[in-house]
């Protein structure tokens, strides 16, 4: 720029009638250089000026301690500082640059830049919001809402393509109309959406599994991690990810073991024959006494008794209901039981079989 400044220099010096003409170019210089000047300060401090603009936003809502909102609002961060740098570059191309180069660029939608921009973030912000732990309310709420965040997300990319169709000039009555003609065909195409959108429905409504729950169908057996417009996802305990159509589910046979407020523990104590009667009866008692006063345990449901002498043991059934639904829960005090038992039997004097063959020799070869 230097080199070009002291060329016009030199010609104004050869021609004074040239100076009017250096100093329309010289002003013109001097305004692309401030708009692209401009332009890459915004562009060095978009972070900055975006981390301001959040902090004067929690401060206006009295949220500046609210860490967890902020780190919600991390979400927002490379949509606005694009939008910071794109009005940087809408304000240097419509006042800064000169006026022969704003008319040359007077056709850029800018309107669809801000629409993409603004439909970005708040696309953003909304999976967020779903992704929150809604502690305040039930489990089949959470998954309404889930589905409610997902139509607004929907929602909003719809509006802005529509705000952007009309930017260029489309008929947005027109183009409604003919989806409307066209409506039937695309009714008859999309027969399985429809179904799994229903199916969908269904679900929420019935309420037969929520999001977190343990089920089995005669396709799967796992855990459900997301519940969609077309398809609910299941994570097996292989841990692979399976997903089955709506409308396929809400037909389906479903056991939801989430649901059950105990889980059956049903076991065997096999003891040694050299077990005497006595030992068998008071093993037996201190049992049942051990279950029956265990805050784990439902009391009704206790069956404790001598049921069969096998081949190789005597066995004593063990039956109860265990008032935990969670599988961590119910292996400790399962574990808590097998070390009372075994308490039980050392305490009696006897001693646990395990499957064996006797071998009688009449008499030894010669």
């Amino acid at each position: 720029m230097d080199m070009y400044v002291s060329m016009l220099a030199t010609i104004s010096a050869m021609d004074p009638s040239a100076n009017i003409y250096i100093d329309d170019r010289l002003g013109r210089l001097i305004q692309i250089a401030i708009a692209f000047a401009l332009v890459l300060l915004v562009w060095i401090l978009r972070k900055k000026i975006t981390n301001f603009f959040v902090k004067v936003v929690c401060r206006f809502l009295k949220q500046e301690n609210n860490s967890r909102l902020q780190s919600e609002l991390v979400v927002l961060y490379t949509p606005l500082q694009w939008l910071v740098v794109f009005i940087a570059l809408h304000l240097s191309v419509s006042y800064i640059l000169p006026i022969t180069i704003q008319a040359y660029l007077a056709s850029i939608p800018w309107g669809v830049g801000y629409l993409l921009l603004i439909g970005w973030g708040s696309a953003n912000f909304v999976d967020v919001l779903s992704k929150r732990d809604w502690n305040t309310v039930g489990h089949m709420n959470k998954t309404l809402l889930h589905m409610t965040f997902k139509v607004v997300k929907y929602l909003i990319w719809a509006l802005i393509i529509v705000m952007i169709l009309d930017q260029f000039g489309f008929n947005i009555n027109g183009l409604i109309a003919g989806l409307g003609l066209g409506g039937l065909a695309v009714a008859l195409a999309a027969q399985d959406a429809v179904n799994n959108v229903f199916g969908c429905v269904v679900v929420i409504l019935d309420k037969p599994f929520e999001i977190g729950d343990w089920i089995q169908t005669p396709d799967v057996e796992g855990i459900v991690e997301e519940i969609s417009f077309r398809s609910t996802r299941v994570r097996t305990f292989q841990n692979a990810l399976v997903s089955l159509p709506n409308s396929t589910i809400a037909s389906s046979i479903i056991t939801n073991w989430s649901k059950r407020d105990k889980r059956k523990l049903l076991f065997y104590v096999n003891l040694t024959y050299s077990t005497s009667k006595e030992q068998v009866q008071n093993i037996v008692t201190k049992i049942k006494e051990y279950l029956v006063s265990s805050p784990d345990i439902d009391t009704n449901s206790v069956i404790v008794g001598f049921e069969v002498m096998n081949s190789s043991s005597l066995d004593i059934k063990v039956e109860c209901s265990v008032l935990y639904n969670d599988g961590k829960k119910f292996l400790a005090v399962r574990e808590k039981i097998n070390y009372a038992i075994m308490d039980i039997v050392k305490e009696e004097g006897g001693d646990f079989a395990f499957p064996s063959q006797s071998v009688y020799i009449e008499s030894m070869p010669k």
